[in-house]
């Protein structure tokens, strides 16, 4: 089982950089830094109201200006939850309930791409990672990855504490922001080195109860180094005739460029699986794209808030010529790429799953739209588009989804995800035999010689457009 969550937010190239350099400043440099208080900076361990006051106020500006998914929060009264959310960030005593109580705000608007992220907290106990994941599988929570010897894949965890775990999901889904609740689930595991993690979600110490009785008492502050970081890999499933390449994030841009120079590599396969399960995002993979789109391929619709000042209060007090205009956004077609003519002219299957978010979906959505591959396994989490970053001061940094995007059809994508060709659910007795029901599908449907099977499914995209 290849499940790994590392980069869980979809950012345009030239904005990666900056999260990046925010996530890697040492904790001085990053509260120095803050121009949001006077006098002295913070400090790490505790927030002033004046100071939660002022985050608060930011969060609540940031989305009146910038939040582009209105529609999937039609029923939201924004000023009756912000109420409740000052209220209780205001009271709670200490810095984690208040980032929790701003998570919990942000959670509201059901985006997976507006959170509020502090890099302070995951330097202290309550950050430290989990060392494992579970996933809800055939009603049952299971261990999909562990670093411990005394839990295994395929091990089905009952309980926290003595408190079943669907109901320790069930208090901190409250938390989560996402598009779908199968990203929810993901992450409450997450582990994303610098930026997230869902062990600030958990008591540091805890014991897990098995279904077979068995206790696994957990201590994160005795975790061991943590493992080496995956890397872009591939390898011959069928020689010279069926490839296959993992591409375990689109984070750094070297997993990208080591996807591209393994597609050259595997040039002569007829079939190329590439595997992109549990890929949280990153930037999106432009390049991988050109190396394997041998067609015309159509981007995202999208659309982002435009609501000019005076036509937007015109529309707030009543003017019926302006009703729209509260919530306006500036939209745009999907535009037509064309092939650059070197790409892989073989067969492509990619393996998708409800991991595979963001910048992750970016790169599956056009093989779909245009009959470029054929997609197998489960549906993606539902939640791509352009945040706008808030740098708060103090380590703290809100996400706010600035973009919605939609099928190049129109359809809607957000809250829904890209549904695969094939279906194959993640059973437990595959996870618990460490068999891949995904993988053996591909090699069923690989075969065949270039331009034949999964690369002739579907309609192909209108005809290029110029540049």
């Amino acid at each position: 089982m290849r499940h790994l969550l590392l980069g869980a937010l979809c950012l345009a190239t030239t904005l990666w950089p900056i999260l990046g350099a925010w996530a890697q400043a040492p904790p001085a440099d990053r509260l120095a830094s803050s121009s949001t208080t006077q006098g002295a900076p913070e400090t790490r361990t505790s927030l002033s109201v004046a100071e939660r006051a002022y985050v608060a106020s930011r969060l609540y500006a940031g989305l009146d200006a910038y939040f582009a998914h209105w529609d999937g929060v039609p029923d939201l009264n924004v000023d009756d939850a912000y109420r409740r959310y000052l209220a209780a960030a205001l009271a709670t005593p200490d810095r984690r309930g208040f980032v929790l109580e701003s998570q919990a705000f942000l959670a509201q608007f059901g985006n997976g791409h507006t959170i509020l992220l502090d890099r302070v907290l995951l330097e202290a106990p309550d950050g430290q990672r989990l060392g494992f994941a579970l996933r809800k599988i055939e009603d049952q929570w299971v261990v999909t990855r562990s670093e411990r010897s005394d839990l295994r894949p395929g091990d089905v965890v009952t309980a926290l504490d003595g408190t079943p775990f669907e109901e320790v999901y069930s208090d901190r889904r409250r938390y989560l922001s996402a598009s779908k609740d199968v990203w929810r689930e993901h992450l409450l595991f997450a582990d994303i080195p610098g930026f997230f993690s869902g062990g600030l979600y958990f008591p540091v110490s805890f014991t897990l109860t098995l279904a077979d009785g068995a206790q696994v008492h957990v201590d994160r502050q005795a975790l061991p180094a943590r493992p080496p970081a995956p890397t872009t890999t591939g390898r011959w499933l069928r020689e010279e005739s069926v490839a296959y390449i993992r591409v375990p994030s689109f984070a750094d841009p070297q997993f990208e460029t080591d996807a591209v120079a393994l597609v050259e590599q595997f040039r002569a396969a007829e079939t190329l699986v590439v595997d992109v399960r549990g890929n949280g995002g990153g930037s999106t993979p432009t390049r991988l794209h050109e190396a394997l789109m041998e067609r015309p391929y159509r981007w995202w619709a999208g659309s982002t808030p435009m609501a000019p000042g005076l036509h937007r209060s015109w529309g707030e007090g009543g003017n019926g010529w302006y009703g729209d205009f509260p919530r306006a956004q500036l939209a745009w077609p999907a535009r037509v790429h064309p092939p650059t003519g070197h790409a892989f002219t073989g067969d492509v299957i990619l393996l998708i799953d409800s991991g595979c978010h963001s910048a992750c979906e970016d790169f599956v959505m056009p093989f779909q739209d245009n009959g470029r591959g054929l997609l197998i396994g489960e549906a993606t989490a539902g939640s791509t588009g352009q945040p706008h970053m808030v740098d708060l001061g103090n380590g703290m940094m809100a996400l706010i989804g600035a973009k919605r995007e939609r099928f190049p059809s129109g359809a809607v994508f957000e809250g829904v995800g890209i549904a695969p060709d094939v279906e194959v659910p993640l059973r437990v007795d595959d996870v618990r035999a460490g068999r891949d029901a995904a993988l053996a599908q591909a090699l069923a449907h690989s075969g065949g010689g270039p331009g034949t099977g999964a690369s002739d499914r579907g309609e192909a995209p209108p005809a290029v457009e110029s540049n």
